[in-house]
């Protein structure tokens, strides 16, 4: 029963129809052919029962004599038999236009169509969790599969979409939280020329440095500003290394913490000689200011940076003598917008150590976060250079 079901719900519809009305009509036309003639004998016999013979066989009345003579009850029961086989041709043949194609409707056409009208309510819902499910071959099972990709294509666009506007959301937050560390920056030496220019304190040699490392700053902001409007993901984050020389590059870093401390004791220690290394020191600037800002941030007294090359690796580490990093904080603390319970700080978003350990990582190396032997937290960064 069941193979003959699905066979006939996979058939065509046109086909199926057709196979469904042609049995019902003939079987229509024989009842109308074997009724017929069945309803106008019993009325000829009723009608002729009330007749009379002459002598020589000859009847006495016409038909329509004998039915002005039927009594009443008879000639309702003739005109019955009369209408019934006229009818006989007319009924079964209506019954079969009209019941056949209602139980087709049923059968073929109701599900599917029910099934579709109720998709159709949840998409303009804006509800896209579910699934257009009708296992059939015939068009309603085409149109219905076509239903399902329409479905698909639509809740795949809107992830996609809902992703662009987190990955946005997300770099917008990057992007907002990276540009304090050279305002910063920047702030400090503006607050620096402005005290001691007044004063005469400041050579010209030192102020032409000054203006100058404030320049480069400003450049960077630019073409981070740039940047940032160009990439749909921070993951889009294109390393661009150029050659530099290692004390220098540690001497800009050490003068970006002159500028950011604040009443913190800073020590810091080179642990290399210096040579040439090809590296992108904006990112590299990026990422040990983020560093730099948390450990000012939570230090208590004193902040320890420790500058070195190991094999093809530039590393900075950045340790503080504050609260530290705890057992449940360590393995989240690099993800985005996650803040410690013991965090109580405003202004941190939860954004510096995760957009760090992305940028080194791009850099083919990593962000390790560990306790120091004081206490506090210790952080080190690692870029892969070239020579």
């Amino acid at each position: 029963m069941d193979k003959i079901k699905n066979f006939f719900k996979n058939m065509p519809i046109l086909v199926s129809f057709m196979l469904f009305l042609l049995p019902s009509v003939i079987l229509a036309t024989v009842i109308a052919i074997s009724g017929n003639p069945y309803f106008y004998d019993k009325a000829m016999q009723l009608l002729y029962s009330y007749n009379e013979t002459t002598a020589d066989g000859t009847l006495l009345y016409s038909a329509a004599e004998l039915v002005e003579i039927l009594p009443l009850q008879d000639k309702i029961y003739y005109y019955m038999f009369i209408i019934l086989s006229h009818a006989m041709w007319v009924i079964p043949i209506l019954i079969s236009v009209i019941v056949v194609p209602y139980i087709f409707y049923t059968i073929k056409i109701k599900k599917p169509m029910q099934i579709m009208l109720v998709s159709a309510e949840k998409i303009s819902n804006e509800n896209l969790d579910f699934m257009v499910d009708y296992e059939a071959k015939d068009e309603m099972g085409e149109l219905c599969a076509a239903f399902e990709k329409m479905r698909f294509t639509l809740e795949k666009n809107n992830k996609e979409t809902w992703r662009i506007l987190e990955e946005r959301k997300k770099l917008n937050a990057i992007f907002a939280h990276d540009l304090r560390t050279p305002l910063t920056v920047l702030h400090g030496y503006s607050d620096y020329l402005l005290k001691y220019i007044p004063e005469e304190r400041v050579t010209k040699e030192k102020l032409l440095k000054t203006i100058g490392t404030m320049n480069q700053h400003i450049v960077r902001i630019e073409n981070y500003v740039q940047h940032m409007n160009t990439i749909q993901r921070f993951e889009d984050i294109q390393v661009n290394c150029k050659p530099v020389s290692f004390f220098l590059l540690v001497e800009k870093l050490q003068e970006n913490t002159e500028m950011m401390k604040q009443k913190q004791k800073v020590e810091f220690q080179v642990l290399a000689d210096d040579r040439m290394i090809a590296i992108d020191e904006h990112l590299v600037h990026q990422v040990f200011e983020n560093l730099i800002s948390n450990a000012i941030e939570y230090t208590n007294h004193q902040i320890s940076i420790v500058y070195n090359l190991k094999e093809d690796f530039l590393l900075l580490t950045v340790s503080d003598d504050g609260i530290g990093f705890s057992k449940e904080d360590l393995p989240s603390i690099t993800q985005p917008f996650y803040r410690s319970d013991k965090d109580f700080t405003e202004q941190h978003f939860g954004l510096g150590l995760y957009t760090s350990k992305k940028i080194c990582e791009k850099h083919g190396g990593n962000l390790i976060l560990d306790n120091n032997y004081k206490g506090g937290a210790s952080i080190t960064a690692s870029f892969q250079f070239k020579s």
